[in-house]
């Protein structure tokens, strides 16, 4: 994947998941997948809670992308001013 295109999907997770929707379905991701234990004695359980917790980090670390790639665009500009 390029970075540009990367940086179309990333800002695509940003749009969707900033929307009051998104927020409240992502909440709901949150709280059901992300905030419960993922241990389980049973392996095939657990294998499922940690997949299911890290597609919501996934989600997640896409939404603050778009976000830090602007922080560090902002850096570079004031570093190019001084």
């Amino acid at each position: 994947m390029t970075d540009n295109s990367h940086q179309r999907i990333a800002e695509a997770y940003a749009i969707a998941f900033n929307t009051p929707t998104g927020v409240t379905v992502l909440d709901h991701l949150h709280k059901r997948f992300y905030d419960n234990e993922t241990f389980d004695k049973d392996p095939y359980v657990h294998a499922r809670n940690a997949g299911q917790r890290s597609v919501v980090r996934f989600i997640m670390q896409m939404i603050s992308q778009p976000q830090r790639d602007h922080q560090q665009a902002q850096q570079e500009q004031g570093e190019e001013q001084e």
